[in-house]
């Protein structure tokens, strides 16, 4: 068996047949251990789920005010249970900026369904707030990088003094595509078919790559700092126009 986080629901049941063994969900953390997983039974192939919580654990999803959000509906994550740590070393502010009344605060959202399955949305530091409504980034990446040119796509918040924040993609393409032949209306031509209209970025800027960790992920906090003004460079898909 493989456990791992964030399969893709369209590759899940590839990625079975291809290694000939079940690959199931999983979902913990350095502060808490393992907290959720999904079934070793057949049938979950796919369900996009995170799993529910290991006999140790419990895990709620909370609003802003600390309450329960109604089943369905988008949350924060927070865990307590065993093993669980007992606070950050040397750093107290942090422990209790995470640890609440005996729950950790996860900095996940995410939403339950009517059997129990957490279903993971977006960091809660990685969230666009746009016109009133939340956009996970990493949802809008996953549209975009399964455009055919697309090699890596980053998306990050631009601010607007009438929505709030704005979408802004940062475009990385595969070696064989240009600007040319793969201009921005073509790419969110395809995220539009897949996604909310709020969720279509406004503003796309191509790079030849885009700062990184060790680890190859996409250092945002950096893309945000690179310049003051996040539109210039850009295309803006609202007024047609390069800035």
């Amino acid at each position: 068996m493989i456990l791992c986080s964030g399969i893709h629901p369209k590759f899940h049941a590839e990625f079975e047949r291809r290694w000939g063994v079940p690959w199931r969900e999983a979902f913990g953390m350095t502060e808490t251990g393992v907290d959720l997983m999904m079934p070793f039974e057949d049938g979950f192939a796919g369900s996009g789920a995170m799993g529910r919580p290991i006999a140790t654990k419990e895990a709620r999803v909370v609003g802003t005010d600390g309450k329960d959000v109604p089943e369905g509906g988008v949350g924060e994550l927070i865990l307590r249970g065993e093993p669980m740590m007992l606070g950050y070393w040397n750093k107290p502010e942090a422990t209790v900026e995470v640890m609440k009344n005996g729950w950790l605060h996860t900095g996940d959202m995410v939403t339950k369904d009517a059997k129990g399955y957490f279903h993971w949305q977006a960091r809660l530091k990685d969230t666009i707030r746009r016109a009133g409504e939340n956009i996970s980034s990493v949802e809008v990446e996953g549209v975009l990088m399964e455009h055919p040119a697309v090699k890596v796509a980053a998306v990050v918040p631009v601010p607007d003094e009438l929505r709030g924040e704005e979408v802004k993609a940062y475009i990385v393409l595969k070696a064989e595509h240009t600007q040319e032949d793969t201009p921005p209306e073509s790419i969110l031509d395809y995220a539009r078919e897949q996604l909310a209209y709020f969720k279509v970025p406004r503003f796309v800027e191509y790079a030849d790559d885009l700062p990184r960790t060790p680890s190859e992920r996409v250092e945002k906090h950096k893309l945000v700092k690179l310049k003051a003004d996040l539109r210039v460079g850009s295309y803006d898909a609202v007024d047609k126009i390069w800035r």
